[in-house]
């Protein structure tokens, strides 16, 4: 094999799947089936990086993060990278707005949707009540 042959198929093929798994973030991982498997709530949350109610939200959820970790499974998803996991997610729950927060029970059933930003104090009322069901 030629050796710009060897170099087009690394640049072609290999390049990019490099790229997606260095730029890929830690909560597109697959932590759906553990939150289900650990019989947990989960919190998916639909944001953007130039989004400034995003930013606000997630002010919000940040504090909450650690004050619910072991009950509740938070999960972030950008909109903007729109890979194959997260334009499947966008088209499930009909994501339009960001920011937008889904809540899911322990079995993964569906609770509750939220588009825009959310006070913290409301928050902790979603989050006791997907904990409670």
């Amino acid at each position: 094999m030629k050796k710009s042959s060897t170099i087009a198929i690394l640049v072609i093929f290999i390049l990019p799947l490099a790229l997606y798994y260095f730029f890929k973030t830690p909560d597109e991982n697959n932590i759906s089936n553990a939150a289900v498997a650990a019989n947990m709530p989960k919190v998916m949350q639909f944001s953007s990086t130039m989004c400034y109610d995003c930013k606000k939200l997630e002010r919000e959820i940040a504090p909450l993060r650690q004050e619910y970790s072991g009950k509740v499974v938070f999960q972030k998803y950008n909109v903007s990278t729109r890979t194959a996991r997260v334009n499947q997610l966008i088209e499930q729950y009909d994501i339009n707005v960001v920011p937008t927060l889904i809540f899911l029970d322990k079995n993964g059933g569906f609770v509750r949707k939220t588009e825009g930003y959310v006070q913290k104090t409301q928050l902790k009322i979603y989050l006791n009540e997907v904990i409670s069901k």
